[in-house]
């Protein structure tokens, strides 16, 4: 994913997400913030394993705000 596509989103801490990773592989969870543009990482609250993890922006293939 494209960081410049990741901020147009402009995602605020507690929305829920749905991303698809390098892998082809779904998740949802909570976007807990932290973005920094210097790595191009946020931090995400995977509801399918229960863990906060650092996600890496452009390892992403696709990224959605749930609504």
């Amino acid at each position: 994913m494209n960081p410049l596509t990741f901020r147009e989103l402009e995602l605020k801490y507690g929305d829920f997400i749905f991303l698809i990773d390098e892998k082809g592989e779904g998740f949802s969870g909570m976007y807990e913030g932290e973005y920094d543009n210097s790595t191009e990482t946020f931090k995400f609250n995977n509801s399918s394993k229960g863990i906060t993890e650092t996600i890496y922006i452009e390892n992403l293939q696709h990224l959605e705000l749930i609504k």
